[in-house]
């Protein structure tokens, strides 16, 4: 790693611990906002999560501040309001969000769920690192009440009883990693006890790793990715440094491969591929990749611009933030050892990776382009992945930093959202907000049986899928998508077979920059460049313009670009070509000679 490199990741580590102080000033004589039992309900009377869940976040930003401060420094007013911010989480009637609690269960306040375990763990790290500096009767107060709330009512229940130890996805990784370490932390004079826990813990996180694919791709998406990872590895840690390295978790050859996936999902000026409920302005932990890239071979550091800052975890996971502190130090201070490594292990395999224009991931079925500052992305699978969106077949193409065809992401979390009657009704969860046709007006339906046949890639870049089953209509549809090294244009077609008189495709494009028309093009222009799609034999192009509730509760303006494919005697075809063309002076009019 070469000097620069170096003082980038110090400087931006210089900068959280700023962000953490700065943040502690402004806080230190506040009073935490106060949860009620009004906006608790609000959930089960509205479906809304957002009013509740503001600000529950907000009194663990406090617990995140004064414990990373009282840690540090070890000052009577930091420790002074860490012990009145612990003593009020304490007082909480449930750790556990609304969303996830049914309170027509006698011991629903003792509900497992992602959030009372990230709880549960903050709290036992926090006072076992301050046991000495913090008032006593308080360090048995979490101790007893973390116990209580979540460790016993963990094994209370047989294995599998509580719904997450049945999933494959981060819920496994986090509420499992969370009593782990919470059984670390806090039962060292239990070791019988302590012992089940985490005999039954290391039993459940395979299923974790089951969720992802054996080409190391997280379907959930690139911040689902970053969730899980962080308690899977920050447990993994924990226990090899309690077994003295007799346990690692991490020296999986499958963890290997799910270590390199977050590098394949940076695209140039940091945008992200947004499959699923993603984002594609996804930011990434610099504490856990340090440690990735610490033990894993070929596992690089994307752009320290795109590295997640204090404020940028609305839910400011104090595990996460303690990695984004002691991990990157303590890289940074094996730094020149472990360079002098990775010129004699992996220097090869890192420029390979560097170098890499064309990645196809076969058993997620994913394929990313990243060609000369364009960059396109494309997925197949089938319509019952975690998080899933009806969006087999869907592509999304960025060039210079911007996004032209979107793939919106995650949408605003409501109960309507994960409903399964009302999930696909949401513009970013049905197939109608991808980049994928409507076949005889019919959008694609969700589950598992519904998606692709094949899904095939080459060096040259060309990849074919057909997706005709992810509509259940009978009709084979198959796309084409090539973009060839080097090149400034890529192309689509589509084409449904076995099509008779009545039969149509109608093509679905999807961006959030306002198109312009004109004939057979499709202008979509961007404060970097214009896209230019070219319709061949479009007689029709029709713009809609939709609303989109972004994650964080906002109104986005979308736009639906739409029109008929061409009908060739049995087939329908659709052959559409993109022409980037940047402005003068940017980076990919240099990069594509343009």
């Amino acid at each position: 790693m070469d000097r620069t490199r170096e003082q980038e990741i110090r400087e931006h580590w210089r900068q959280f611990r700023r962000q953490v102080e700065q943040t502690g000033d402004t806080l230190r004589g506040r009073s935490m906002p106060r949860l009620t039992e009004t906006l608790f309900a609000l959930y089960e009377e509205t479906g809304s999560r957002l009013d509740y869940e503001n600000i529950y976040f907000e009194r663990r930003r406090f617990l995140a501040v004064f414990g990373l401060l009282s840690i540090w420094h070890r000052r009577a007013e930091d420790l002074r309001k860490l012990e009145e911010v612990i003593g009020e989480i304490c007082l909480e009637e449930t750790w556990a969000l609304p969303a996830h609690v049914d309170r027509r269960e006698k011991d629903w306040r003792r509900t497992v769920d992602l959030f009372a375990s990230e709880t549960g763990q903050a709290l036992a790290q926090i006072t076992a690192e301050l046991s000495d500096r913090l008032d006593a009767a308080l360090v048995q107060q979490v101790k007893e009440l973390v116990t209580y709330r979540l460790l016993d009512a963990y094994m209370e229940r047989e294995k599998g009883a509580w719904r997450w130890e049945s999933m494959q996805n981060n819920w496994v990784a986090v509420c499992a990693g969370c009593l782990g370490s919470m059984a670390l932390y806090l039962l060292q004079d239990e070791p019988g006890k302590q012992g089940q826990i985490i005999d039954r813990v290391i039993d459940t996180l395979p299923d974790y790793l089951d969720g992802m694919c054996n080409d190391g791709t997280c379907p959930e998406g690139l911040g689902y990715y970053t969730y899980g990872m962080v308690y899977y590895a920050g447990f993994a840690e924990q226990l090899r440094s309690h077994t003295k390295g007799a346990v690692c978790l991490l020296e999986q050859e499958k963890v290997r491969r799910i270590a390199r996936f977050q590098q394949i999902c940076y695209l140039t000026g940091g945008i992200t591929v947004s499959f699923s409920d993603g984002s594609s302005r996804d930011r990434f932990r610099l504490g856990l990749t340090c440690r990735l890239a610490e033990t894993v071979s070929g596992v690089e550091i994307p752009p320290l611009s795109a590295a997640m800052g204090f404020e940028d975890d609305h839910c400011y996971r104090f595990m996460g933030n303690y990695q984004d502190d002691c991990w990157v130090r303590q890289y940074l201070e094996k730094l020149e050892k472990l360079e002098k490594l990775t010129t004699a292990d992996t220097s090869d395999t890192q420029r390979q990776q560097r170098t890499k224009w064309f990645t196809f991931l076969p058993h997620a079925q994913w394929a990313v382009w990243k060609n000369a500052g364009l960059d396109l992305a494309v997925k197949g699978g089938h319509n019952g992945e975690a998080h899933n969106h009806n969006d087999v077949g869907s592509l999304m193409f960025a060039a210079n930093g911007e996004v032209f065809l979107s793939d919106l992401g995650c949408g605003e979390y409501t109960r309507e959202y994960f409903a399964p009657e009302t999930r696909y009704t949401l513009l970013c969860n049905r197939s109608m907000g991808h980049n994928v046709p409507v076949l005889n007006g019919q959008e694609q339906k969700a589950g598992r049986k519904y998606g692709t046949t094949y899904f095939e890639g080459d060096d040259s870049g060309c990849v074919r899928l057909e997706y005709g089953g992810a509509y259940g209509s009978g009709k084979r549809l198959e796309r084409i998508l090539i973009f060839r090294e080097g090149a400034g244009d890529f192309r689509l077609e589509d084409r449904a077979a076995d099509m008779g008189q009545q039969d149509w495709l109608e093509e679905n494009f999807v961006t959030q920059m306002k198109p312009v028309v004109t004939g057979d093009r499709i202008c979509i222009p961007g404060e970097k460049g214009t896209l230019t799609l070219t319709a061949a034999g479009a007689k029709v192009i029709v713009i809609h313009r939709e609303i989109f509730v972004d994650h964080r509760g906002k109104d986005r303006d979308v736009w639906l670009i739409r029109f008929r494919a061409e009908q060739q005697g049995t087939a329908a075809v659709c052959t559409v070509h993109g022409v980037y063309e940047a402005k003068c002076g940017s980076q990919a009019a240099e990069n594509t000679g343009k």
